[in-house]
């Protein structure tokens, strides 16, 4: 399984890459999107407050509780 984020998904669509990526890929990988650009997107519109955590080696990750789950359901197509 690769995951791609959002805005990098979006570059791949813009510069009409994704179907040279397809092609060089075997059926046995997985491609899923990360979404975030759609949830900074409708966040910011709706003034919903976003949460984030660092880990100890510093990686930023999305904090998601039960509330905020129901928020990426709605805002990420699927």
């Amino acid at each position: 399984m690769i995951k791609i984020g959002g805005s990098i998904l979006e570059k791949i669509i813009n510069e009409n890459a994704l179907p040279n990526i397809l092609n060089n890929i075997n059926d046995d990988i997985i491609i899923v999107h990360g979404g975030g650009n759609y949830l900074n997107k409708y966040s910011d519109e709706f003034g919903y407050e976003q949460k984030f955590v660092t880990s100890p080696e510093g990686i930023k990750s999305r904090y998601t509780d039960k509330k905020r789950l129901k928020f990426s359901q709605w805002s990420c197509p699927s």
